[in-house]
């Protein structure tokens, strides 16, 4: 509205082919998808050839933890470079909290492979408390949540507004997210983000999209580490137990932790938001009930 620009919206769906046809149609040059979109247009778009989206400028990639692969990924299949940008927001500052403007340098990875996000957006005072957790302060930050006291006195920190996420400002001043603070597991003294491990589940044959939560158990260890996957052959017995063998070697191999269980599910069972963030709350509610 500010600018003017021609604004197209389309329903929600991780589906690339409408995504990118209205691109190639009204000749779009800015776009936003979590990192789910960009990975799932990616995976399910088939030949790179059909489509042409070649007028895009940016492509803003927030929303849930941004992974490296999925931007390189994306890039490499439709023929784009430094074009897809990341990003950083809640709902609880007017959502856009950090971002890449168009002619800020090469993406930053750190070397736990944790993305920046861009430096924080004028009027945003970003602050990171002593446990790590990201603290805004912002003209545009809400004032609380509508008839909710408990949840708004635990929202406030002074002027800031707690995220719930946790992360650090890197010398320069960019951003990093390294997780969801209750969605961390923590297993044998160490943290684990779901992030690290669903990158390793993620690229093994047959899986389509894969959840991890931690789940309390009765072990000295702490946590169990619980992975959820969408595969075509569910009903197939000794497929599934092929796969669930699987992820527990490459996860234990990769990073020294035994998947404890491992559940193999129909497409769509995994539950997201609107926009296809993952709800591992719900995920963890669907296992400790025995939904699954």
């Amino acid at each position: 509205f500010y600018v003017g620009a021609k604004l197209v919206l389309l329903p929600i769906s991780p589906k690339p082919f409408p995504w990118f046809d209205a691109i190639k149609k009204h000749g779009g040059t800015f776009t936003a998808s979590p990192d789910f979109g960009y990975r799932f247009a990616t995976k399910f778009s088939g030949d790179a050839e059909k489509y042409d989206i070649s007028s895009l400028r940016k492509g803003l990639i927030a929303a849930e933890a941004v992974r490296e692969k999925t931007i390189r990924d994306f890039e490499s299949k439709f023929g784009l470079s430094g074009v897809i940008k990341p990003g950083y927001g809640l709902a609880e500052v007017s959502v856009a909290a950090t971002c890449w403007s168009l002619d800020e340098p090469e993406l930053k990875i750190d070397h736990n492979g944790h993305v920046a996000l861009g430096k924080p957006l004028k009027g945003m005072d970003i602050k990171i408390d002593e446990g790590r957790e990201i603290l805004i302060k912002s003209p545009s930050a809400t004032q609380g949540y509508y008839r909710n006291p408990e949840a708004t006195a635990s929202l406030r920190e002074g002027e800031y507004v707690r995220t719930g996420d946790l992360g650090y400002l890197d010398e320069e001043g960019y951003l990093y997210m390294i997780g969801r603070k209750k969605d961390l597991i923590i297993k044998g003294g160490r943290n684990s983000s779901p992030r690290e491990i669903e990158e390793i589940v993620d690229e093994i044959e047959g899986v389509r999209l894969s959840a991890v939560v931690g789940i309390e158990g009765k072990r000295l260890e702490g946590e169990q580490i619980v992975v959820m996957v969408e595969a075509k052959f569910h009903t197939d017995e000794e497929k599934v137990q092929e796969l669930k063998n699987l992820i527990k070697s490459k996860v234990s191999s990769t990073t020294g932790h035994l998947a404890d269980k491992v559940f193999v599910v129909p497409a769509r069972t995994i539950p997201r938001t609107y926009n296809g963030k993952i709800q591992y709350r719900l995920i963890r509610e669907m296992i400790s009930e025995g939904k699954i």
